[in-house]
Order: C-alpha cells, then sequence, then structure tokens
C-alpha cells in the first residue's frame, strides 16, 4: 500500500509513527522531508522547532488583524501611524481637538458618525414622507450621506430642494445634480484646485466616476480628519455603505460647495422638540 507524498503532514507523520504497525507504510522520501521541517523524535511525538515558530507568528498575526479590525478607524488610524514613526506630537494634537465650533465642523462630525452606520447601497426609487422623509436606514446612496448629516443638525434638504427648486419631493434633493445647483445658488461655489488646504471641514465636493455600475455622479463630504501626507479625508458611500477615506483627489472633481443655511443655530435636530417662546400677556 504507497500513500502520496501530498496526503502525510507533519502531524499526521507523529501519528502515524506513534503506532509500530503503521510504520512499514513510511517509505524513507516521506521520512527525510519531514526531517527536513526541523528535527521530528518520533518516540517523543515533539513538535518540530520550525514549525512551532510558524504557529506562534501566525497567531501572533491573527490576533493583531483581529485588533485592528474591532478598532474603530480612527483609533486603528492611529496605531498605525505609531508604528509607522508617525510624530507622537501631531497624534496627540489629532487626538484632543476641540469641541466643533462652526457649522462646517459640526457638519463634518455629522458625517464621520454615518460611518458607524450599516447602509446597503441601493439607488431605487422609493416613495418617501415629506417633509424629514428619507430612505429605510439600511439603505441609501452618495447623497443620502449629505442629506442625513444636514438632517442631523436639523437642516432637511429634502423640503429646502422642493420649495427653492421644484421637482419629485421624493428624489429631487438625493440627485447630486440637483444638489451642485442648489449648493451653487444658495451656498458658496469654490474654486476647484488640487490644493489640499483648499478642502475645508465640511465643504462639500462632487465627482465624476469614469467607471460605475449606476451613476458617474458622486458626492462626498470633507472631514476633519486627515491623512499621514496631511490630505482631508472624505466621508462618501461609493459602493461599501458610508466609509473614511484618503481619496479627496482620487476621482474627477467637478464641484466644491460651502453650505451654512442661515440660523442653523435655532435648527431643530430630529427627535427634539421645538421650544415656543413665553409672551408677555400683561397690559
Amino acid at each position: 500500500m504507497r500513500i502520496a507524498k501530498y496526503e502525510i503532514t507533519k502531524q499526521r507523520y507523529l501519528e502515524i509513527s506513534r503506532t509500530s504497525k503503521n510504520r512499514p507504510l513510511l517509505t524513507p522520501y516521506f521520512k527525510s522531508t519531514i526531517a527536513d521541517f526541523g528535527g521530528v523524535n518520533r518516540g517523543s511525538g515533539e513538535m518540530p522547532t520550525d514549525m512551532r515558530r510558524y504557529r506562534t507568528w501566525r497567531n501572533i498575526i491573527v490576533v493583531v488583524v483581529i485588533g485592528l479590525f474591532a478598532l474603530n478607524a480612527d483609533q486603528a488610524g492611529q496605531y498605525v501611524q505609531a508604528f509607522s514613526g508617525a510624530d507622537s506630537a501631531a497624534l496627540q494634537k489629532q487626538a484632543n481637538l476641540k469641541p466643533a465650533a462652526t457649522f462646517g465642523d459640526k457638519l463634518a462630525a455629522a458625517a464621520l458618525e454615518r460611518t458607524n452606520h450599516f447602509v446597503i447601497y441601493n439607488p431605487k426609487y422609493m416613495k418617501i414622507d415629506y417633509p424629514n422623509g428619507d430612505v429605510p436606514r439600511y439603505f441609501g446612496v452618495c447623497s443620502d450621506v449629505v442629506i442625513r448629516s444636514y438632517r442631523a443638525l436639523g437642516i432637511d434638504l429634502q423640503k429646502l430642494v422642493h420649495e427653492r427648486m421644484g421637482g419629485d419631493r421624493n428624489i429631487a434633493h438625493r440627485r447630486v445634480a440637483n444638489l451642485r445647483r442648489y449648493f451653487t445658488r444658495y451656498g458658496k461655489s469654490l474654486k476647484i484646485s488640487k490644493n489640499p488646504e483648499d478642502y475645508k471641514p465640511g465643504d462639500i465636493v462632487t465627482y465624476h466616476l469614469d467607471k460605475s455600475r449606476y451613476s458617474n455622479k458622486h458626492v462626498a463630504i470633507v472631514s476633519s480628519r486627515k491623512s499621514l501626507s496631511g490630505q482631508p479625508l472624505i466621508v462618501h458611500n461609493i459602493g461599501l455603505g458610508p466609509q473614511l477615506e484618503d481619496a479627496l483627489f482620487k476621482f474627477k472633481i467637478t464641484g466644491h460647495y460651502r453650505y451654512t443655511p442661515k440660523g442653523w443655530q435655532n435648527a431643530v435636530k430630529p427627535g427634539a422638540k421645538a421650544t415656543k417662546k413665553k409672551t408677555d400677556k400683561r397690559g
């Protein structure tokens, strides 16, 4: 009876070698091959030194990978920066950022929060409520990242776009082309450049995608986080849900906007109740 050489493993060799009646099945080729892995004492059943080293490093790598996935994107990025020799003072400064003050900072923070949500990319037309209507929370496209981020601050783009520009209130505000026109008319249309310093937290950037399954129009929000090279990261949904990514200049930019609604400080956030001022009825 012959055993093919690829059917023998080091572990199997140890098991077979413990039973004397199976020893004749092992040809000299198999014995010499197994011995090459670091030497095996057939009688003791001790694991080869090379095998122990292999398993130790394998376990270390598995633990590190699982740990990185368990951390959120910010923590993982900080650990990667630390191990890559990044300036610890810069990391400490980034970790101790002051609370958001400007509207752009708040919008960037709201966009970053969207990366914690599981969203399936689904561009299907759906009838939604009005105002403050939204598709099911587990569905969304790139424009929904913008819409939901503004809505987290009490700004309803669905209502604003419909009242000022018309169109189907179920879908008009979710089309990138309509958002571009709206931001141009009621916000600031900024110069398109390759200078990362020109892109501030909360800025809206639109793109043209050369290859896309659904649409070649894309939109993202500039975050307050930066890459190791100092380039602002963006929050967008390009198919795998809202993500924080180093992709500001990855695609062809078609528009750069900054939209701060008037009276945004008094906007009522979802779930909050508007407070009415008491009037003095005396005299």
